[in-house]
């Protein structure tokens, strides 16, 4: 996950790190040393919501999940350019540019002035800096990809590099939704939207 999201353009991680094993925290402290990643204890002084899910009362949702995201935003305000909110397991990927770099830079360009989107948008701000980007699964238990996928997966060691088929079904924005933000624009986030 680290290193797809660096050739994505990432250059710095924030984990809350509620538990992790022994084999995870050994690779994190190679990140910490290299100065890419930065891990927060979250050690919540309330009952948390876990999963799988216990049989005692919560107080707070998820692991505070909310708490950790806006933690994350008011945090790194003016430490970040953008911040991009996703789970270990899920990755923003264009479709058309080669990293967040060239899509952020090709989609904050205003429309065409005689684009039915300009008159819409007569009024928004001149930098658009705030990005949904739609969910969508790729499955495991489908069948495995081409063969020069294989070899590059296998060669990277990524389980990420070796799943190229996904689903047809997009999900509406809002729903399972990912972002890139501009946190000095942004006053609160949640798990799925603005």
């Amino acid at each position: 996950m680290l290193e797809f999201n660096k050739i994505l353009g990432a250059d710095r991680f924030v984990f809350y790190n509620y538990s992790t094993g022994s084999n995870v925290d050994q690779v994190l402290q190679k990140y910490i040393k290299s100065g890419d990643v930065t891990v927060l204890p979250w050690n919540l002084p309330v009952r948390v919501d876990t999963w799988p899910p216990s049989k005692q009362p919560s107080d707070v949702w998820y692991f505070g999940q909310l708490a950790a995201l806006n933690d994350c935003l008011l945090r790194n305000r003016h430490r970040a350019r953008y911040i991009v909110f996703s789970d270990l397991d899920e990755f923003i990927v264009p479709l058309k540019d080669s990293n967040w770099t060239e899509l952020i830079s090709r989609v904050r360009k205003p429309p065409p002035a005689r684009s039915p989107i300009h008159l819409i948008q007569r009024h928004a701000r001149k930098n658009r800096d705030i990005f949904i980007f739609q969910c969508t699964f790729f499955r495991k238990e489908w069948p495995r990809p081409l063969p020069e996928f294989e070899t590059v997966s296998s060669k990277l060691k990524s389980s990420v590099m070796g799943y190229t088929r996904r689903e047809t079904e997009i999900l509406p924005a809002g729903t399972r939704s990912k972002m890139i933000v501009n946190p000095r624009l942004v006053q609160e986030v949640g798990v799925h939207q603005v």
